[in-house]
């Protein structure tokens, strides 16, 4: 994954490596991420938790079906206001 920003980025060439630049005078840095808990750790252990009932999804969490819903919203509006040159479109 790779984010830029207007005056840095973060890098993640594998799950448990970032690189962060916040500046061009601080320079790059590297940051090691810990490995996530179980059963955080595998989409299907974590659908299986879900499943049973032995974790629960909030409407915020980024796998929610809510959030995704917004995510798939915002995507949406940028796509129109590109072909379009401009507004968005209407909601239904």
């Amino acid at each position: 994954m790779e984010v830029y920003c207007r005056s840095g980025y973060v890098l993640c060439p594998n799950r448990s490596e970032m690189n962060i630049m916040r500046s061009e005078k601080e320079g790059a840095a590297t940051q090691k991420a810990e490995a996530p808990m179980p059963p955080f750790d595998d989409p299907f252990s974590y659908l299986e938790a879900v499943v049973r009932r032995r974790i629960t999804v909030a409407p915020s969490d980024l796998p929610a079906l809510e959030n995704n819903m917004t995510v798939v919203e915002i995507l949406e509006a940028a796509k129109y206001r590109q072909k379009k040159g401009g507004g968005s479109p209407s909601r239904s």
